[in-house]
């Protein structure tokens, strides 16, 4: 009997913790028989993965640690330069393979669970590799490790969307997308004030390699997050589609579908927000200096941006997911205005503040984007044809991902302005196209043809 009423109140703890994370209000008018019992612990989950995966990129990230880490050892600059081109090509370019290969599972969480394993073994490699090699082979070892991590971080992206539309509810996804940047943004505020408080410690080096390993339980973590989500089987193809398959199916929607292609369009434009960040610190280092201290403070900035953000990104791409995208767009833009100024600003202006600023706006414009554009491809993609979509735009945006690489070679031979001049041009692509972007719920109609009111 005791049993029974401690079930119960935890039940009723978790049905009250589920509403108001994620705004469900109408879940409270539903009787018990009526209410998906697996739909609160689905949240929680999918949730804390979010939470994990954010803060490891942060502790054990091609963004900040690992570059940091290998310059204090001498790595070449060259092997240094790509490593976020690799994270991105890795991960977005192979995942047409990974969509026609899990399309003969019904179930597809499990590919979630393993991209988080393979991630953290990756993530182990590199402690030895960096403790032990000289620079160049430490280099060398870390970016081809942290390719076959992104190849993971690949298959769990597909796996994650999929598994997400079919485990949470239609509106309910951009407040779950949103609570998983606001967790991780209060992460990386914490991961801020550690990196400000260390770098520049004569035992940096192994502070790094600590982090790293952190990073690796964090992707377990995540993984074991995943494994407890309650996923219904859904439809499965006898046979996976071989690539060159799965890529006419993508054409074919591309072709097909107004909306996919003005999406696509869209976030080929929004890399200009989402790529910015290690642009923007070269530019703030040839204005100002290279104080690790300062860097750590932009992250602080960044982290409270996201989480500002996520307080009411989620919210309002459940309504408009375009109306967030535009967000993320005029932010980019803003923040690139900023930057340009410093070229006709008094000194006394140009400080550490103004960049911070700066960077609070590219970290609101990033979780815009990111939130935005996850929650109208959710919303808008075929159900069978979810893995499809996501892989498909996501392969693309990995060749214009492995294109925007040369940005930094513009800053070396035009200028760190030209630099973001170009990122402001991509901007304002992403702004035409979302012109034409429809509503996702216009996107195709019920048989998978392009809605009329395109």
């Amino acid at each position: 009997m005791a049993d029974s009423q401690g079930r119960r109140r935890r039940q009723a703890l978790a049905e009250r913790t589920y509403v108001a994370l994620s705004g469900d209000r109408k879940r409270l008018d539903l009787t018990p028989d009526q209410r998906d019992p697996h739909l609160p612990g689905n949240y929680f989950m999918n949730l804390g993965n979010g939470a994990a995966t954010r803060l490891a990129d942060q502790v054990a990230g091609p963004a900040v640690v690992l570059p940091w880490l290998l310059g204090a050892m001498g790595a070449p600059a060259a092997l240094v330069g790509l490593l976020m081109p690799v994270k991105q090509t890795g991960k977005l370019i192979p995942q047409l393979v990974v969509s026609g290969w899990m399309r003969r599972f019904r179930l597809r969480k499990g590919f979630w669970f393993w991209s988080g394993v393979i991630q953290a073994l990756c993530l182990l490699g590199m402690i030895p590799a960096a403790a032990l090699l000289p620079p160049t082979g430490a280099a060398l070892a870390v970016v081809a490790l942290l390719g076959l991590f992104s190849l993971a971080g690949g298959m769990g992206s597909v796996a994650f969307q999929d598994v997400t539309g079919k485990t949470i509810p239609k509106g309910r996804r951009g407040h779950l997308i949103a609570n998983r940047f606001a967790l991780g943004g209060m992460l990386t505020v914490v991961a801020g004030l550690l990196l400000t408080r260390y770098i520049g410690e004569d035992q940096a080096e192994y502070v790094y390699l600590g982090l790293i390993a952190f990073g690796a339980a964090l992707w377990v973590l995540s993984s074991l997050a995943v494994a407890r989500i309650h996923e219904m089987p859904g439809d499965a193809e006898p046979h996976a589609r071989r690539f060159t398959q799965e890529v006419k199916a993508g054409l074919s929607w591309f072709r097909r579908i107004p909306g996919f292609r003005w999406f696509i369009l869209l976030r080929a434009g929004l890399l200009g927000v989402e790529i910015a960040t290690p642009f923007y610190i070269l530019h703030s280092q040839e204005v100002l200096n290279k104080d690790p201290a300062n860097l750590g403070l932009f992250i602080l900035a960044v982290g409270v941006a996201h989480i500002v953000g996520s307080l009411f990104w989620g919210v309002i791409a459940d309504r408009s997911s375009r109306a967030v995208l535009l967000s993320a767009a005029l932010l980019g833009l803003a923040a690139g205005g900023m930057t340009l100024a410093t070229a006709v600003l008094p000194s006394d202006w140009l400080n550490v503040v103004w960049y911070m600023a700066i960077f609070a706006l590219l970290g609101l414009g990033e979780s815009a984007a990111n939130i935005g554009r996850k929650t109208w491809l959710v919303d808008a993609a075929p159900p069978a044809d979810r893995p499809t979509w996501v892989a498909f735009s996501n392969t693309a945006i990995g060749g214009v991902a492995l294109a925007a690489g040369s940005l930094g070679l513009i800053g070396d031979l035009v200028g760190l302005n030209a630099m973001v001049m170009t990122l402001m041009a991509l901007i304002l692509l992403a702004l035409i196209a979302l012109t034409r972007l429809p509503a996702p719920e216009q996107a195709v109609d019920v048989n998978g043809d392009p809605a009329r009111t395109l």
